[in-house]
């Protein structure tokens, strides 16, 4: 309804009318706020002043995009006679938690002053680690679960990792995997999910293992070489009725024209792709990072994604 704050000052008609449909007016994250918001706001309530907001100052991380923290800090004298009630009840955090967290944020400048109080005891302190770079600190974090959970018995799940990027669980997610533990990532996709990874690991696997026709089937087409899905049901077909590997039936299924030539000629590079690059891992098993670069390029699999 609202595209821009144009109309406030322009369109006094339109701001009237607005301004009688709404008696009542709510903000939350009101510290998020930039100047065309704030301008639109206060000329919505300019007849009634019926606003309330919600928001924490200390919470105002988003001047980058705007955002000014000064609309939460001078609430009172932009609306006059407005009654502040401060939520300092804390209820997820530990008493050691929240100490550290309002000695840290008393150095803030341009703040409400306010102190947390917590409802949770646990007498345990916090500690800070400093790691060189983040693949150790991936390491010593999930050793040191390893250890609560298999010597002390805490469960898996009362602990958890807390990260502020959608890259950074990566490596956790790799070291946990390593050290059998399960997990559960919460608010994004698993490293492992996402398609290229997939699709990569369904390579290698069919790179080492001929016959694993699940991880075969997934990039049989991936990225297009011509193979279609009438193709792959015809060799499927022929599979099952020879209880025999996809790749066992494919010279039969070339021979009684069960395929198109292109088809044909497209399931021949397909499988002498693997195979060489089968050979070439099993020559050197200490550059295999090197030579998934290589599979990467000449697969094409960049085109793939874009």
């Amino acid at each position: 309804m609202l595209l821009n704050k144009q109309w406030v000052r322009e369109l006094p008609e339109v701001l009237s009318r607005q301004q009688q449909r709404f008696d009542q007016g709510l903000v939350d994250e009101y510290q998020d706020t930039n100047t065309a918001q704030f301008q639109i706001i206060e000329a919505m309530v300019r007849e009634h002043n019926n606003l309330c907001v919600v928001g924490d100052d200390d919470q105002s991380i988003y001047s980058w995009r705007g955002a000014e923290v000064e609309h939460i800090l001078g609430f009172q004298s932009h609306f006059p006679g407005a009654k502040v009630v401060r939520l300092e009840d804390n209820y997820r955090c530990t008493a050691e938690i929240l100490d550290l967290a309002n000695r840290l944020v008393r150095h803030n400048r341009g703040r409400h002053d306010k102190k947390l109080i917590a409802h949770k005891t646990s007498g345990e302190a916090v500690r800070f680690v400093e790691f060189p770079d983040e693949v150790l600190e991936a390491e010593h974090i999930v050793r040191e679960i390893k250890y609560l959970t298999s010597e002390l018995e805490v469960s898996v799940g009362d602990i958890a990792i807390l990260f502020r990027t959608n890259e950074q669980p990566r490596l956790f997610e790799t070291e946990l995997r390593r050290a059998k533990l399960n997990y559960i990532l919460l608010g994004g996709q698993s490293f492992f999910d996402r398609r290229e990874i997939r699709d990569m690991l369904a390579y290698l696997k069919a790179i080492a293992q001929p016959r694993d026709e699940v991880s075969l089937l997934r990039i049989i087409n991936t990225p297009a070489r011509g193979i279609g899905s009438s193709t792959v049901e015809k060799l499927l077909a022929r599979s099952v009725r020879q209880r025999a590997s996809l790749w066992d039936v494919l010279p039969a299924a070339i021979a009684n024209n069960e395929v198109s030539a292109k088809a044909a000629e497209s399931l021949t590079k397909f499988q002498q792709l693997l195979q060489r690059f089968r050979e070439q891992f099993q020559r050197s098993p200490g550059d295999m990072a090197r030579l998934v670069h290589q599979l990467i390029d000449e697969i094409d699999y960049e085109s793939e994604i874009q």
